[in-house]
Order: C-alpha cells, then structure tokens, then sequence
C-alpha cells in the first residue's frame, strides 16, 4: 500500500505542476534542515520524505535540498507512525514547512499539517474523495489510490 500511495500521489501531483514553477521530488532526495548550531546551518537533520514540493529552485543542490520544501508529504508504513507523526512533524514545524501531510493508506487517515504563526495547526480526517492542499493549488483524489487486491477500506 506504500508504494501504491507514494506512485499514485506523485502521478497526480506531478501532473498539476506541469508547467508551473514548483517541482516534485520523490524518496530517496536528502532535504537539509536548518539547525542554528550546525558550522552552515544545514547538516544535522536530513531527511527523506515521500515526496515534497519545491518551489524555491535556489534550494536545489546536486546532492539534495538544503532548507525546507515547501510541502512534504510522508505515507505510513506499518511501524513508521512515531517517527513520522512526531520527531518529523516537529523537525518540519522548526524548519518552517508550510505544509506536512501524513497519508495511512491502511487506516485510510490524513493528518494535515497547515504553518500558522510559526506552529501547526493539525487536521485529521478520513482520507476519501478529493482534498485540496491548504498552502498550493494543488489537489489529491484518494479514491483513485489503488487497493492491495482483497484490501477492503473500512466503511
């Protein structure tokens, strides 16, 4: 269901920023968060989420990103909840991303994470039909996530 998630969310993005500015990367794609006490600032906290958006082209390195994307998104795998719904969320809300998304493709959950005044504000909510992105004009349709054959979502 990981893969199935990350491949659909990617496609369906990756359409909608045909010809705009901002670009999409997937995992693996180091992103360099600032820390005020690394020598450049850039070193200490390096991660990979599922996928992001980068509007700030500046930030493109050859061997990653150095600063925060603009929104990063992460879909669970069983036993990657903790890591990704607490120490990422709060590395992101630090750095200043100014969007999270937390996709459970099993329990069919969406925490979303919307920058306000420097902290997050947290949506959860069932992950059906089309949901709109808070900070880009951007959408996603989960129902057009495809299923693990005999995977039934809970009504």
């Amino acid at each position: 269901m990981h893969q199935l998630s990350v491949v659909e969310m990617s496609r369906q993005l990756g359409n909608q920023l045909l010809g705009k500015p901002c670009r999409l990367y997937l995992a693996p794609f180091d992103v360099r968060l600032a820390e005020a006490f690394d020598a450049d600032g850039f070193e200490s906290n390096v991660v990979q989420p599922d996928l992001l958006i980068v509007c700030d082209r500046r930030k493109e390195t050859p061997t990653g990103l150095k600063g925060e994307p603009d929104v990063a998104f992460e879909v669970l795998s069983p036993g990657g909840s903790a890591r990704d719904l607490v120490l990422k969320r709060r590395l992101y809300e630090r750095a200043g991303v100014t969007e999270y998304w937390v996709f459970d493709p099993e329990g069919r959950s969406l925490h979303r994470h919307y920058l306000q005044d420097g902290v997050y504000v947290v949506d959860v909510q069932i992950a059906r039909g089309v949901l709109a992105l808070h900070s880009q004009a951007l959408q996603i349709d989960f129902d057009a996530i495809e299923l693990v054959e005999g995977f039934v979502y809970p009504v």
